[in-house]
C-alpha cells in the first residue's frame, strides 16, 4: 500500500476517548495512510485498548515509550513515519470522514510550503458541542506572529520534510510545543490557509493541557520566536507555570471558545448567566466588544488583524 499520509497521535492515559478517537481516523474515506500512536507511558487500560485495535486493522502502528511528553512522543512517530505528509490527531479529539480526503486535495492544490488547518467544533466529555470556529482570515500567518493562535494545531497537516526541517517538536516546553512548531515552520517559509469546513472536534475538558497553562508557556514561546528571527540566543531556562485548580476553567474555556467563534449573541447569554464567576480580565472586554456595532467591531479588527 502506498503510504501518502502519516497520522500520528500521542497518548497518555486516556483510556477514556482513545478508542473512539481512533476509530474516527479509521473511519476515513481516504485510506491510503498509516496511523502512528504513540503510547507516552500509559498506567491505565490506553495502551491495552490500543493493542486490541492494532490486532483488526494494519494501517495502525503502535509505539511506545516511557514517559517524556506529548512533544517527544509525537517526534517518535513523525520520524517513524513512511507518509510525505503528516496529519495529526489528539488522542480524544474526533476527525470528520472527509477530513484526510479534504486536506490532502488542499496541499496537493498547493506547493510544498502550505500548513493546512481546518474549521473545527470544540465539544465537551458527552460530544456535546460547545461552539465552532470555522472563521478563515486573509493572513493567517500575519495573525500567529502577532501572537494570535487562530488556527487550531491538531487540525494540522503539513509536509513531513517540513516538520524535520524545523526540527520537530522541541520536548522543552511541555505543553505549548505546538505553538513553538507552528512558529517555526513559518519561519522557514511555511504559510498557513485554513480551510473554511469544520472537519475537526477539539474535546474541552477540565483536566486538559490547555486548561492548566496561566500563559508563562505561550510567553517563552513567542520570546523565543522573536530571539530566532533576531538571531539571538533562545531562552530554555525554567519556565514558572504557577498553575492552581480552578472551578470554573471548564466555563472560562467555553465563554472564550463562544467568543472567538464570533457567536456574539451566545457569548453574551453565556457572560451575563456567569458573569459573577468570571473574571473581569478578558471576560468584559469580551462582553462590551460583543454588544458593539458590526462596523466599530470590523474597525477594531483591521486595527488588530490583517
Amino acid at each position: 500500500m502506498q503510504v501518502l499520509i502519516s497520522v500520528i497521535t500521542a497518548v497518555f492515559n486516556d483510556e477514556k476517548f482513545i478508542k473512539k478517537s481512533v476509530e474516527s481516523i479509521l473511519h476515513q474515506s481516504f485510506s491510503e495512510f498509516e496511523y502512528i500512536i504513540v503510547d507516552d507511558g500509559s498506567t491505565d487500560k490506553t495502551l491495552e485498548i490500543l493493542k486490541e485495535i492494532e490486532k483488526t486493522d494494519k494501517r495502525v502502528i503502535i509505539l511506545t515509550q516511557k514517559n517524556l511528553g506529548a512533544a517527544a512522543a509525537r517526534n517518535l512517530g513523525i520520524y517513524s513515519a513512511k507518509g510525505k505528509y503528516i496529519a495529526i490527531q489528539d488522542s480524544d479529539d474526533l476527525s470528520s470522514p472527509e477530513r484526510l480526503k479534504i486536506q490532502l486535495e488542499h496541499l496537493l492544490k498547493s506547493d510544498n510550503n502550505l500548513i493546512s488547518f481546518t474549521g473545527y467544533e470544540i465539544i465537551d466529555s458527552n460530544d456535546t458541542i460547545i461552539s465552532k470556529n470555522n472563521k478563515v482570515y486573509k493572513n493567517i500567518n500575519n495573525n500567529i506572529l502577532k501572537g494570535s493562535f487562530c488556527a487550531c494545531h491538531p487540525t494540522m497537516m503539513v509536509l513531513k520534510e517540513s516538520i524535520i526541517k524545523a526540527n520537530g517538536y522541541n520536548p522543552f516546553y511541555k505543553k505549548t510545543e505546538d505553538y513553538d512548531l507552528i512558529y517555526k515552520l513559518i519561519e522557514n517559509n511555511g504559510f498557513a490557509e485554513k480551510i473554511n469546513l469544520c472537519l475537526y472536534s477539539y474535546r474541552l475538558r477540565d483536566n486538559s493541557e490547555g486548561t492548566m497553562n496561566n500563559g508563562a508557556y505561550p510567553k517563552r514561546v513567542y520570546e523565543n520566536h522573536l530571539n530566532r528571527i533576531k538571531n539571538k540566543p533562545e531562552n530554555f531556562k525554567e519556565v514558572i507555570n504557577d498553575f492552581k485548580k480552578d472551578k470554573n476553567v471548564i466555563l472560562k474555556r467555553t465563554a472564550s471558545a463562544i467568543f472567538y467563534s464570533e457567536d456574539y449573541s451566545q457569548y453574551l447569554k453565556v457572560y451575563l448567566k456567569n458573569f459573577y464567576k468570571l473574571p473581569v480580565n478578558n471576560f468584559l472586554y469580551f462582553f462590551i466588544y460583543s454588544i458593539l456595532p458590526p462596523g466599530l467591531k470590523k474597525l477594531i479588527k483591521s486595527i488588530r488583524f490583517v
